[in-house]
């Protein structure tokens, strides 16, 4: 086990928060002279949300290359947890509306192998005449105690155990809602939310007003008005569709035509309000995330499958984050696949997945299944 007051001796810097089972540690007044120590800075430990883990940020040099290195510590704090569990991590730090860096990790850890290194995480300089930095660490633990989780093959949804990680938290917010994924099928959802001339599909305009608005963005003939310089500040597709149509003289109308009009009105909520009102159309929101850049909600979405994940719908996310080189969402899918391997391979969604004609896939899945087998 790795001491990091007593190996590193280094002084606690700026504050961290716990959020759920994200740890968001504040930097203020960056000292470019103290991050570039052999010592570094590191955050305080703090107690990670109902996982029994206390956690612990360190930022510093890295000894092989030009880059800053950040170690995750996980400190099993009870025996809730086995002695050993796998954890899936990403982190990333920002400044301002700008992130700096992005990394996620998936693994072993135990109570002697407690920390996670993230080698190049960011550079030195881009942290140079920074006010205030954060960084954002989001943690996710799956229990190995397989034989003691339960839940219904027939249903789609969560699996019941209250201390496993993410099933108490989702079923109490989206207790409500159908399985996110369906195994056998990529068209997620594609049913109004109200009809096309309905006020409630301009609701995310409530601040601003509809008045107001300076382009018009169009999904298979149904039209949302919406604010350059807003959807400019959060996507760069956006600033670019916008720069190429004022290029070709043409109207305040964007073409959509990716993108249906339920899952474009949920991408356009969320950044007029970071609210989501449909977690079921998630999947398509994790899409259109990716493509349009919006990082936030690719973040918050790839969150919410984490924690929805159960043995019944496992397959048709991985079958996703494959599909479209999701691959932190992969890596978690297939470690979940083979700690869980006794129950998936009896759902419809195993049976889908093998009816894929994916063959480096299910080799894949095999792998893991086979490597986890052996630990």
């Amino acid at each position: 086990m790795m001491d990091l007051e007593q190996s590193n001796d280094a002084s606690f810097t700026g504050s961290i928060e716990v959020v759920k089972d994200e740890l968001i540690w504040i930097i203020r007044s960056v000292n470019p002279d103290k991050i570039r120590s052999v010592r570094g800075i590191v955050s305080q430990t703090v107690f990670v949300g109902c996982n029994g883990l206390s956690s612990t940020l360190h930022l510093q040099p890295n000894s092989t290359s030009e880059f800053l290195s950040l170690t995750v510590y996980l400190n099993p704090t009870n025996e809730s947890l086995p002695s050993k569990f796998w954890a899936y991590i990403k982190c990333q730090l920002l400044y301002d509306k700008q992130m700096l860096a992005s990394s996620t990790a998936v693994g072993t850890f135990s109570r002697k192998q407690n920390y996670y290194v993230f080698q190049n995480f960011v550079r030195p300089s881009d942290l140079d005449n920074r006010d205030r930095v954060v960084v954002c660490c989001f943690i996710n633990v799956l229990d190995r105690r397989v034989n003691q989780i339960e839940y219904e093959a027939s249903s789609p949804g969560l699996y019941s155990r209250e201390n496993d990680t993410g099933a108490c938290r989702a079923k109490n917010e989206f207790k409500k809602e159908k399985v996110l994924v369906p195994e056998s099928t990529w068209t997620f959802c594609t049913r109004p939310v109200c009809g096309k001339n309905s006020s409630k599909r301009y609701s995310y305009l409530e601040i601003f007003g509809a008045e107001s608005s300076d382009v018009t963005l169009v999904s298979q003939g149904e039209e949302f008005p919406a604010h350059r310089n807003i959807l400019t500040s959060a996507s760069v597709v956006f600033s670019a569709m916008f720069i190429r149509s004022a290029e070709e003289n043409a109207d305040n109308r964007i073409v959509i035509n990716d993108v249906n009009p339920d899952v474009l009105y949920q991408v356009l909520l969320f950044i007029y309000t970071r609210k989501l009102s449909r977690y079921e159309l998630v999947p398509d929101l994790l899409i259109a995330a990716d493509k349009y850049k919006l990082e936030i909600l690719k973040t918050l979405c790839e969150r919410i499958l984490f924690n929805k994940m159960n043995p019944t719908n496992v397959c048709g996310i991985l079958l996703l984050a494959d599909r479209y080189h999701f691959q932190g969402l992969k890596n978690w899918a297939l470690f979940f696949i083979s700690a869980y391997a006794d129950q998936v391979i009896q759902t419809p969604g195993f049976q889908a997945l093998k009816n894929s004609n994916n063959t480096d896939l299910m080799a894949e899945v095999y792998r893991e299944i086979d490597s986890f087998l052996h630990k």
